[in-house]
Order: structure tokens, then C-alpha cells, then sequence
């Protein structure tokens, strides 16, 4: 009798933990896809990065420096066709989506160090590979 009884108390109690009930048998949840964690992630950090952005672009010695040439390497102009300066929003948008194009992770790695690396953390970072790089980080 103890034996059946054992086995019928694991039974209640053992599989209650497994099922899963679903309260809303016709609202279909989505997990957000990468382009839309993508875009909270850059949002989220935005206010952050565009007055960084804006120091660096104004800052009077530009021609040594290695964020100027981080930009650079991404092609991203920092002045329009008439010799204006661009917008510290522009340019972080034009750096955000020339950095996604990167093909070689060590390369990217670096230029996000560079460019985002004083207000974004390395976890921070991460996440923006894993979620704003088409691929696979790694390849």
C-alpha cells in the first residue's frame, strides 16, 4: 500500500510542475525578433551615445585621433558635401549601420570598443552583435 501511494503523490505533484496551461488559448505570444531587440537596445542607449558622439565630432583635434579614424574606416563622413558638420544623431546612425557590415568579428570587436566603448559595456556590446549583426558573430 505505501508503494501505491508513493507512486500516485509523485504523480500529482511531480507532473503539476510540468504542464503548462495556456489562459489564453487564442492570443498567439511572439518572441521578439533581433530587429526589434536591436532597436530597444539602440534606443535604450542613444541619449548615452549622441552626446559622446558630439564631443568626439567637435573635438579640435581630430586628425590624430583614433576614433576620427575608426569613422574613417567605416566610411562614415562626419561633414556633407558642403563641408557641414553632420549631425552627432546622423553620424551615430551611419556608424551603427556601417558597424552591423563588418564582416570579420575581431575587426567589428574593436571598432565597437572604439566607438561605443566608453558608454556601452562589453555586455552591452554583446548584445549588440548578437542582436544587430546579421549572422553568426562568430563565423
Amino acid at each position: 500500500m505505501n508503494k501505491w501511494f508513493t507512486v500516485v503523490i509523485f504523480g500529482l505533484f511531480g507532473g503539476a510542475g510540468c504542464e503548462v496551461t495556456n489562459h489564453y488559448p487564442n492570443h498567439i505570444t511572439e518572441q521578439p525578433d533581433n530587429r526589434q531587440l536591436c532597436s530597444s537596445l539602440i534606443a535604450g542607449h542613444r541619449s548615452n551615445l549622441e552626446p559622446m558622439f558630439e564631443a568626439e565630432l567637435y573635438a579640435g583635434n581630430f586628425k590624430t585621433d583614433e576614433w576620427h579614424d575608426a569613422l574613417k574606416s567605416l566610411g562614415v563622413a562626419t561633414s556633407d558635401s558642403s563641408g557641414h558638420p553632420r549631425s552627432p544623431s546622423s553620424v551615430l546612425q551611419s556608424t551603427l549601420d556601417n558597424l552591423v557590415q563588418v564582416k570579420n568579428p575581431a575587426d567589428r570587436m574593436r571598432l565597437e570598443y572604439l566607438l561605443l566603448g566608453s558608454r556601452m559595456s562589453l555586455e552591452e556590446r554583446r548584445r549588440f552583435d548578437t542582436y544587430c549583426v546579421a549572422g553568426d558573430v562568430n563565423d
